[in-house]
């Protein structure tokens, strides 16, 4: 079993696990609670679909790594 370190790390194994097809916001963060990815340290919740959103459409540090499409990622490759 796979953990990640950090939130955008678990999208990127879950896009890449699924051959970078675009997913949902909602299909990603299912993901990561099936595969028991990432958690959040503050209350050990897993992510729901708004944080995976914000991580991939609106936070700058992270937005050169996904491809936003209405409510769909890929990753920038």
């Amino acid at each position: 079993m796979t953990h990640c370190k950090t939130l955008h790390e678990a999208i990127i194994f879950v896009l890449e696990s699924n051959n970078n097809k675009l997913m949902s916001f909602d299909e990603i963060a299912k993901e990561i609670k099936l595969q028991n990815l990432w958690r959040r340290k503050s209350d050990n919740q897993f992510p729901p679909s708004y944080q995976v959103m914000l991580r991939t459409k609106v936070q700058k540090a992270y937005k050169h790594l996904f491809v936003v499409n209405n409510d769909y990622v890929r990753l920038n490759k």
